[in-house]
């Protein structure tokens, strides 16, 4: 999607990430795994995608229903609310974690972006407290304005059969289209001086 359209938009889209599986406007979850254990099927869908794990027969079946939970998810408010909670919990998990402090503090000096750009690198404060404004309509929005299957790329690996496949694939994508469109961000290179950082944490000690 444009990345002016992406500014201050990066929190809502890590609870909408997690939706798809919880539901369709078809299927409940319960009914999504359901017929993915008579598929005998491993499907994996976010926001970035989907992944497949299946036999041949099984193939056309289970790329419906990939389709379906990527185009269609209904966002049960229930199912929101459990994974906003569990982001909030993993972020107040990093705040006493030494990686995660190291991974944030080296994130936000190497690239000082603005606070509000899509790359910003926020402290473990700023998403939490942003986790906890984040509602169902920002998660919904965020899905709206930039899910689609623009510039998207298909691969398959094993036994099936390459022309039912593609033929499959443009039936159930080709019509599907990111709605802003689809850009590649330039990257940005942030000329940042060497510094000396010499700070210790208390922390548990892994086991």
């Amino acid at each position: 999607g444009e990345e002016a359209a992406k500014l201050r938009r990066r929190t809502a889209g890590t609870p909408a990430d997690g939706m798809h599986m919880k539901g369709t406007l078809k299927h409940s979850r319960a009914e999504i795994q359901e017929a993915l254990e008579k598929l005998n099927a491993n499907v994996t869908v976010s926001t970035e995608g989907a992944g497949i794990d299946t036999q041949r027969p099984q193939l056309a079946a289970a790329l419906r229903l990939a389709a379906e939970v990527l185009k269609e998810p209904s966002f049960p408010a229930s199912e929101f609310a459990q994974l906003k909670q569990a982001a909030i919990t993993r972020a107040e998990s990093q705040r006493s974690d030494p990686s995660a402090i190291a991974g944030e503090r080296i994130g936000r000096y190497l690239s000082p972006y603005p606070k509000g750009h899509w790359a910003y690198v926020p402290t473990a404060e700023e998403r939490i407290e942003a986790l906890k404004q984040a509602s169902l309509a920002d998660a919904e929005r965020c899905y709206r304005d930039f899910v689609g299957a623009t510039r998207a790329e298909f691969a398959a690996i094993g036994d099936f059969d390459q022309g039912a496949v593609t033929q499959l694939v443009e039936e159930l994508f080709g019509t599907w289209k990111s709605p802003r469109g689809s850009e590649r961000r330039p990257a940005r290179y942030f000329d940042r001086p060497a510094v000396p950082a010499d700070e210790r944490h208390t922390h548990k000690a892994h086991s």
